[in-house]
């Protein structure tokens, strides 16, 4: 679970011009121990997000934006966009639970 844990917040970081659907790969592990398996099971789990979704994603974690920033480029209230994300962690942790 640490390493799936770290395996996101690695993706986070990588370089804010690129979208999530522009990633041909993972970003390497850094030294962190991660194994290929449980990258390609991060990138399953984000690749089965909606749409909207990975960009939501996209932009509070590639981009590195707030939630208010991000709601602002969605043009939705940012409670909403809370809450979207909220459940988008959600359906990534059970799915990463359950690779």
């Amino acid at each position: 679970m640490i390493a799936r844990n770290e395996a996101l917040r690695i993706v986070a970081g990588t370089r804010p011009e690129e979208s999530i659907s522009d990633q041909a790969e993972l970003p390497s592990s850094g030294g962190v121990g991660m194994d290929t398996a449980e990258r390609l099971d991060v990138w399953r789990a984000l690749d089965g997000l909606g749409p909207e979704e990975r960009e939501l994603v996209g932009l509070r974690y590639w981009m590195d934006l707030t939630q208010a920033e991000a709601a602002r480029r969605l043009g939705v209230p940012e409670g909403t966009a809370k809450v979207r994300l909220h459940r988008v962690r959600s359906t990534l942790r059970e799915q990463l639970v359950a690779a």
